[in-house]
């Protein structure tokens, strides 16, 4: 913790409070009805004192905690930007496999980042992997999945597909990019637009843009 001795304090301030309740007094009066012994008293409020204590540890930690993501979403009062980019402007078939082409990077710390499926004309349906959490220096690649319900890794002839390089001389239309995450404890949504070009050798350009902007 970042500060030790204040968070030990807030553990023995929630343990006195729990010591003090009625919980001991109760112990001790089912102890004399049941005609429990000394040594049966001893051992039971050892126990529940010791239960006590992870209690109050556990509230502690947890008001440390809430208190933190707070702190964190106050730091800038003003609205949080999550931007996704691509690593690159064309995509080919014969790509490194397993490269990575979506990137994401932030204006706050934000948390629990996931992404709506992207439908094609066609059908195809990519979806964006979700990333936990995201500190504002951070670039951080995603992956994605294909399928129905996203039950296939990703590779890259299903991106140069979803816009019918090879097969089409057309432009596709936009599609839109929906990401939801949390800002502090503010569910936010960020939207994106992103556009593909077929190449005459089989590849796509690719571009992203927020908002609605296309190429």
């Amino acid at each position: 913790m970042a500060d030790y001795p204040s968070f030990s304090k807030a553990i023995l301030r929630g343990w006195w409070k729990l010591l003090s309740s009625a919980i001991l007094t109760t112990i001790g009066f089912y102890a004399l009805v049941a005609d429990k012994s000394k040594a049966w008293l001893i051992t039971a409020t050892l126990i529940v004192a010791d239960l006590l204590f992870f209690w109050a540890a556990y509230e502690a930690w947890r008001d440390e905690r809430n208190g933190r993501i707070e702190a964190e979403s106050r730091i800038d009062t003003g609205r949080a930007h999550l931007a996704l980019e691509l690593s690159r402007e064309e995509i080919h078939n014969w790509d490194v496999p397993r490269t990575q082409y979506f990137v994401l990077h932030a204006s706050k710390f934000l948390r629990e980042i996931r992404f709506d499926p992207i439908e094609s004309r066609k059908g195809l349906k990519i979806w964006l992997d979700g990333v936990s959490s995201l500190a504002p220096a951070q670039r951080v690649p995603v992956g994605f999945r294909v399928g129905e319900n996203g039950e296939y890794p990703g590779i890259v002839g299903h991106l140069v597909n979803f816009f019918e390089g090879g097969s089409s001389d057309i432009d596709q239309p936009p599609y839109s990019i929906k990401a939801h995450f949390l800002d502090g404890t503010i569910k936010r949504t960020e939207e994106y637009v992103i556009e593909g070009h077929p190449l005459p050798n089989g590849g796509v350009q690719v571009k992203i843009v927020p908002g609605g902007k296309g190429f």
